[in-house]
């Protein structure tokens, strides 16, 4: 089932933060709309699908220990409020596609439990997409282009 929640789209893309000096080059790059695609499978051994449980919490989480993946919590430094977020997941081993599973909002982010609080906009998708090399649990942040057009496409 897919859920869309539209009135949630609107306010995001509407909201412009009023101590923001709009038309300095860094104001307008700190407003630009940054892309995630991120993870949401354990990789304790278990291989355990977080998914289900974070839409009801209306969370996404990173599972690494602090220090554990350096380049990953480097990543997730850079996740800030009104980011766009997908959940991906792999297609099997070699596989060159992703299947994207959800596209949410990020709302409140808290870095020290590692975990950005998210509006799920839709879930409940299927839509394979090619890998952009995108395997682990943090990728971006991106900018609009055609391939995360296609991936953040309500």
């Amino acid at each position: 089932m897919i859920t869309i929640k539209e009135e949630t789209i609107i306010e995001s893309v509407t909201r412009v933060t009023a101590s923001q000096e709009v038309n300095s080059p860094k104001a307008e790059e700190n407003m630009a709309t940054k892309y995630w695609l991120v993870g949401a499978t354990e990789d304790s051994g278990t291989g355990t699908d977080r998914s289900p449980e974070w839409y009801k919490k209306g969370i996404w989480k990173l599972m690494w220990d602090e220090g554990e993946k350096p380049i990953q919590d480097a990543r997730l430094d850079k996740m800030k409020v009104g980011d766009r977020i997908a959940i991906k997941s792999m297609n099997g081993q070699g596989a060159k596609d992703i299947t994207i599973k959800a596209i949410g909002i990020i709302h409140t982010f808290d870095r020290e439990e590692r975990t950005a609080y998210i509006t799920w906009v839709l879930t409940g998708l299927k839509r394979v997409v090619d890998s952009g090399g995108c395997f682990s649990a943090i990728h971006g942040p991106y900018k609009s282009n055609n391939w995360i057009r296609r991936i953040f496409t309500l």
